[in-house]
C-alpha cells in the first residue's frame, strides 16, 4: 500500500519495541504502550527539568565536547 518493503518497516517495530513505545504479542500483532497517567507524567516533566537546563549549559559552555560522561556521574549521583 505505502511501497515500502518489510524489511524497514520490522527494523522500525524493533526499535519502537526498544524504545518500549509498543508491545510485541505473537501471533497478535503490536500495540502501543499504555499512556503515562497524570502521576507520572508530573515525575517526567520534573526529571526534564531538572535535566535539560544542566544539558543545555553543558552544550553551551563547551560545544565540542561530549558531556555524556559527566551527565552518567550526576545522574549516578541523583540516584544514589
Amino acid at each position: 500500500e505505502f511501497g515500502v518493503s518489510q524489511t524497514p518497516i520490522r527494523e522500525a517495530l524493533s526499535q519502537l519495541e526498544g524504545d518500549n513505545l509498543i508491545i510485541r504479542t505473537p501471533g497478535k500483532g503490536y500495540r502501543t504502550t499504555p499512556l503515562l497517567g497524570k502521576a507520572e507524567l508530573a515525575e517526567l516533566f520534573e526529571f526534564r527539568l531538572l535535566v535539560e537546563p544542566w544539558a543545555a549549559r553543558a552544550a553551551a559552555v563547551n560545544r565540542l565536547r561530549n558531556p555524556s560522561s559527566a551527565l552518567r556521574s550526576s545522574l549516578a549521583d541523583f540516584i544514589d
